[in-house]
């Protein structure tokens, strides 16, 4: 209640009040001044949607917050969005932003980006939302992935305070999520032991390239909620020459997509569990063990393969499942042992002293390659043979078409079987001995390998069928495999008697089995009581010859 003489409030209380259920138009007909209130709310929404359907940028794909899903066929798809327990496309691309709209000393002179996972609200997708077409990015779906209108500040972080950031993403007991995955900008990269005790889990930090020390300083730039500790991340706080910058975290981020058109979604992770020794001699085994490199943006590729370098020497490629791998090498010189996960191009540095081999002189070696054939037909698999002389251990290296395989010598041999999905056309294989120790590196002669284009087989070519010419036609065109895992893809067209009525496509995903119709009004043209042949015929593409893939013999009652 208040004293209407005096102003003064004598008494309060609180409760919260049900909504009306009386229909917006009663309202406005019944009392003035909702209506008037409805002038002034229908007038602000439609200048909002005047303004909000603005382009102010363009992508090539979806950029988007952790989904929880899965793989299928190579991509991440998932229905659920915002995990704030893993990295995101959209996450790095703000914090890239971050550095960029602070970079300038007069705004804080940030050279590091960092975005909490809680602070993106929405996605930026490929397909239109409304009329503005693909690949278009409304001032509205801008604004509504940071929306909550924080100034954007800077702060000096020392090198132990930035690790110790990161550290604090295994959030405190009691906490609503255990762990809240920190966006960082593309110059900074760390590895972590998920297993290790709280408070240890950061094992090395990179910026720019350049390990962290404890004593190195870094300007960090973020929204105001993040720097002053917010989400339990208290050593932002602990900071110092913390600046407001000025400018409002959407319309910095606007600017930024203005000025980079179009952005584009960077699959590379920045943090990764790994396991791996400090120390390593040339010359010998060496093992390490990689894991959570794949990102759960929506679109983010399954990795398939990890490179392990040695300075520039390429020693290994293994295969990448889960999100993990693991790999033995031998130690080929004293250069920085790094992995890369491929395709999406994480890349991980492993702090690791090598110590140089000793000064015996390595023993000359020998390799020469032979395949299996030297011609085949799309699909067919080759066996690829290096024989290697002056060492009876050690790995070889093979490439073919761009890809690169790895076999170990047993008894001074190594044999790969060659991807059987190589296109049409002619290559050639190489073969490598990879130095160690106490032997040298050798290289075979390469041998050409001619790809020629695959024959389809069906499964069965032909049937005869009684069917009702007032109702559609479904039957499975098959065809065999053309090698392991790899099928035959084009357009299957049905023909009656010469004339097109269905066409659809077969692709990988299909396994060679695809499912087609003739639509009951094609069936109606000739009539109960005929008697017709469909032909279903397979296109040729880059690596398959055209083919009748089936014929059935249609009796229409």
């Amino acid at each position: 209640e208040v004293n209407t003489a005096t102003g003064e409030v004598t008494t309060t209380s609180a409760k919260v009040l049900p909504r009306t259920t009386t229909a917006e138009a009663d309202l406005v007909a019944t009392y003035p001044r909702a209506a008037a209130v409805k002038t002034i709310t229908d007038a602000a929404l439609a200048h909002a949607a005047e303004v909000g359907n603005q382009p102010v940028g363009t992508l090539t794909a979806d950029i988007t917050t952790a989904f929880t899903g899965s793989f299928v066929d190579g991509a991440w798809v998932g229905t659920k969005r915002d995990d704030r327990s893993k990295a995101s496309t959209i996450g790095g691309l703000v914090a890239n932003s971050l550095v960029e709209s602070l970079a300038d000393p007069a705004r804080g002179g940030a050279n590091i980006g960092i975005m909490n996972p809680g602070g993106l609200r929405a996605e930026l997708t490929y397909a239109q939302s409304g009329t503005e077409g693909d690949g278009v990015i409304t001032y509205a779906e801008a604004n509504s992935v940071l929306p909550f209108v924080n100034n954007l500040w800077t702060t000096t972080l020392t090198g132990a305070q930035l690790t110790q950031v990161l550290e604090e993403q295994w959030q405190p007991e009691g906490s609503s999520r255990p762990y809240l995955q920190l966006s960082l900008s593309d110059n900074v990269r760390y590895t972590y032991d998920p297993a290790a005790e709280k408070g240890h889990h950061i094992t090395h930090v990179w910026v720019n390239d350049k390990l962290v020390t404890d004593t190195d300083t870094y300007r960090v730039g973020s929204a105001s909620f993040l720097i002053q500790g917010g989400d339990n991340f208290t050593t932002f706080a602990q900071g110092t020459d913390t600046k407001d910058s000025g400018l409002l975290d959407y319309e910095a981020w606007i600017d930024y997509l203005k000025a980079h058109q179009p952005v584009a979604p960077d699959f590379a992770k920045q943090g990764v569990a790994l396991s791996a020794p400090a120390t390593a001699t040339v010359g010998e085994p060496y093992s390490l063990k990689a894991s959570d490199l794949d990102l759960t943006s929506l679109g983010s590729p399954a990795n398939t393969s990890l490179e392990i370098r040695v300075g520039n020497t390429l020693v290994d490629t293994v295969a990448v499942t889960d999100g993990a791998a693991e790999a033995t090498i031998t130690i080929p010189n004293t250069g920085a042992v790094t992995v890369t996960a491929l395709p999406s191009k994480t890349t991980v540095t492993i702090p690791v002293a090598i110590q140089p081999a000793s000064t015996t002189p390595a023993t000359a070696t020998h390799t020469t390659l032979t395949l299996s054939k030297k011609s085949v037909r799309y699909g067919t698999s080759v066996l690829a043979t290096a024989a290697v002389t002056g060492t009876d251990t050690g790995k070889v290296l093979f490439e073919v078409g761009g890809r690169k395989l790895t076999a170990t010598l047993r008894g001074g041999m190594a044999r790969v079987t060659l991807p059987n999905d190589l296109q049409v056309g002619k290559y050639l294989v190489k073969a490598s001995f990879v130095a160690t120790q106490t032997a040298a590196a050798s290289s075979a002669k390469p041998v050409k390998l001619t790809i020629t284009k695959a024959a389809v087989k069906p499964r069965k070519t032909r049937m005869a069928k009684t069917v009702k010419a007032h109702k559609a036609f479904r039957f499975t065109v098959a065809t065999k495999a053309l090698g392991k895992g790899v099928w035959a893809t084009g357009t299957v067209k049905i023909y009656l008697h010469g004339h097109l009525v269905a066409k659809t496509k077969l692709t990988a995903a299909d396994h060679g089995s695809k499912r087609v119709r003739i639509s009951a009004q094609k069936l109606r043209w000739y009539g109960k009581g005929s008697t017709v042949t469909a032909v279903a015929k397979l296109g040729g593409t880059k690596n398959t010859k055209a083919t009748i893939v089936k014929k059935v013999r249609l009796h229409l009652t």
